[in-house]
């Protein structure tokens, strides 16, 4: 019961994605990957709120040393 409520309910108010991409890129040292997500906030075919999220990770050709941001450009 209570899936089905919020099923009806977040389909017709809340936070609803809006795309999910992905990229990745190799410039020889390291590889690059990134996750971008976009949600919209709204209620009854409108909307109000726009957000991006995103995660990256960088790992070194080593396969020591690493990065996690939150950055959406893999070419920074």
């Amino acid at each position: 019961m209570v899936e089905s409520f919020q099923t009806v309910y977040s389909a017709s108010l809340g936070w609803h994605k809006s795309g999910v991409s992905e990229g990745t890129k190799s410039v020889g040292w390291e590889g690059r990957g990134v996750v971008r997500g976009d949600f919209t906030w709204g209620a009854g075919g409108w909307d109000f709120l726009f957000t991006t999220v995103c995660g990256q990770m960088r790992l070194n050709v080593n396969m020591t040393h690493y990065r996690a941001t939150d950055d959406c450009s893999v070419t920074a």
